[in-house]
């Protein structure tokens, strides 16, 4: 198992900075400490980045590769960010080398391409526009597709945070299968 935690060093009650934790299973349900390492805030996900059968473990800033003992080596820069894509990892360009698709609230989304042995080269914007965003094949061509769908939040019910949500449109971008993407089509 593999989390996120805020504090210096884990086990201690304050918040000072960001760490990838790495718990072993007992094979009872229960966990002990593995490796500690320093990441970026606040995602992470795991996949085999360099293709050695190996779990690697992707933060902000980059990947760590797994030693296949529990222990990580220290991350790869890179500047991909890691925003609210529930799985973005996947093989956009089809050269068996595992991608990112960067989610940015700040910039359009980012295609980073794996290069094989953890890191990654920036590939292709994506223009989306701000929503909730998502990967997956569907239109079942074998090739991995964006889907985004733009929401607007009401603040003036009861609850001052978020009263309602209304999705306005979904887009769908259509993979090629070499890390570029067919124009959006949309549907209100």
């Amino acid at each position: 198992m593999i989390y996120y935690s805020q504090l210096d060093p884990p086990e201690l009650e304050y918040h000072i900075f960001n760490y990838v934790n790495v718990l072993l299973g007992n094979g009872d349900g229960t966990f002990r400490f593995g490796d500690v390492k320093p990441s970026g805030y606040p995602r992470v996900h795991t996949g085999d980045f360099n293709n050695d059968g190996r779990l690697d473990v992707l933060a902000n800033g980059g990947a760590s590769l797994g030693n296949g003992d529990g222990t990580l080596q220290d991350f790869l820069g890179s500047d991909i960010y890691l925003g609210n894509v529930p799985n973005p990892v996947g093989d956009f360009n089809g050269d068996g080398n595992l991608d990112v698709l960067s989610d940015d609230r700040h910039i359009s989304p980012q295609l980073w391409l794996g290069n094989g042995d953890g890191t990654f080269r920036l590939g292709q914007y994506i223009d989306t526009y701000n929503g909730s965003t998502a990967i997956g094949d569907v239109n079942a061509d074998g090739k991995l597709d964006i889907v985004e769908a733009a929401s607007v939040f009401s603040l003036s019910g009861p609850d001052p945070f978020f009263d309602t949500v209304t999705t306005l449109s979904v887009r769908v971008l259509l993979g090629y299968g070499d890390g570029s993407f067919a124009p959006p089509n949309t549907m209100e």
